[in-house]
Order: structure tokens, then sequence, then C-alpha cells
């Protein structure tokens, strides 16, 4: 048993872990919203693409 262990305090590393898993956790959530905001922008600018598109393809 290490220090600590008997007081029911986590040693350092495993505090450490679970800090940046927290922190991973949060920055994929972060990733995951701006995906679906372009994601979101993009299916809105689509339709505006699309004409530009078919002009030049008939020229």
């Amino acid at each position: 048993m290490t220090v600590g262990e008997h007081d029911g305090e986590l040693p350092e590393a495993t505090q450490t872990t679970a800090e940046l898993q927290k922190q991973i956790d949060g920055l994929q959530g972060q990733i995951t919203d701006i995906h679906r905001t372009q994601g979101t922008t993009e299916l809105k600018e689509l339709p505006k693409k699309i004409p530009t598109s078919l002009q030049k393809s008939r020229a």
C-alpha cells in the first residue's frame, strides 16, 4: 500500500491520468461540434454551388 491509498486519495499519477482523460473527452466533444457545424454550413452552401457548377460545365 502506498502513501495516500489508505485514506481514499488516489495516487498522483492516477489523478493526472483522470484529469487528462477529462480534457481529451472535452476536446473530442468540441471537435465533434465543429464537424457538425461545418457539415451543416456546407449543406447550406451546396445549393449555391450547384448552379455555378452547372453553368461552368455548359460553357
